[in-house]
């Protein structure tokens, strides 16, 4: 809350930031919503809404945290190689275009799993005699095939982002490591203190990703 420390954070670690601060918030409030909609309208389509959007809100998060990984290695991590010159070089273009590719897939993602529940729900609606309504096994089969492929796609954008993240924070720990010991003296410096600290705090996020 200080402003000469707020004003200390720059772009694009700031719009980072940000964004994980962002998700957390809704996510919490949505969740708390979640867990009254669970005891008032158990299965309903409204629980189901409030669901996917409580997903897509967790794999935003992740992936955020993926960029802020890579920006943590792009500033710690010498660029030897002409990709990672380049990555340095551009790291605030990069990283304002992954966040946007990220919202946009995840929101397209997500408004189409709505779409898809709103059209499933009134077709397993129960009937005045218990049971369950006739449905279009065609009907069915499509809407099948759509949630399968969205969820597939899904699901390997996230395990890609996983290996740039274990790339990148395994990257900077093997840096770290060697310019540790590299060092004369045993004291480390503030600068090299930070370093560290997030640096942890990468390896326990790729952890728990």
């Amino acid at each position: 809350f200080s402003p000469k420390r707020a004003a200390a954070i720059k772009q694009p670690l700031r719009i980072l930031l940000a964004s994980v601060v962002m998700c957390s918030a809704i996510l919490q409030t949505l969740f708390l919503q979640y867990i009254v909609m669970i005891f008032q309208f158990s299965l309903s389509t409204p629980h189901k809404i409030v669901q996917t959007v409580l997903k897509e809100l967790v794999e935003i998060s992740m992936t955020t945290t993926v960029w802020l990984n890579v920006f943590y290695f792009s500033q710690i991590v010498p660029a030897q190689r002409a990709f990672f010159i380049w990555l340095k070089t551009n790291i605030k273009l990069f990283i304002y275009c992954a966040l946007v590719f990220e919202w946009v897939f995840f929101s397209c993602n997500g408004i189409l799993m709505i779409v898809l529940i709103s059209l499933e729900w009134p077709q397993n609606t129960i009937n005045s005699t218990g049971m369950y309504n006739d449905t279009d096994p065609q009907e069915n089969s499509v809407l099948l095939d759509i949630s399968v492929i969205s969820y597939v796609t899904e699901l390997l954008h996230l395990f890609m982002s996983l290996a740039v993240m274990m790339t990148s924070s395994c990257a900077t720990v093997s840096y770290l490591k060697c310019h540790m010991k590299n060092m004369k003296s045993s004291r480390l410096s503030s600068s090299l203190q930070s370093q560290v600290r997030v640096t942890t705090t990468g390896i326990v996020q790729t952890l728990l990703y």
